[in-house]
């Protein structure tokens, strides 16, 4: 979801918290998990 500062953030399962990630690093995790997809 998006931040108020217009950052998006996401929720952290691994720390059981919300942590900010730059915009940039989101589009770079979704082609991750998108790509990790397409493979499996």
């Amino acid at each position: 979801m998006i931040g108020r500062d217009g950052q998006v953030v996401m929720s952290c399962f691994d720390c059981g918290r919300t942590i900010p990630v730059w915009p940039e690093i989101w589009k770079g995790i979704k082609k991750g998990v998108k790509s990790y997809s397409d493979v499996e």
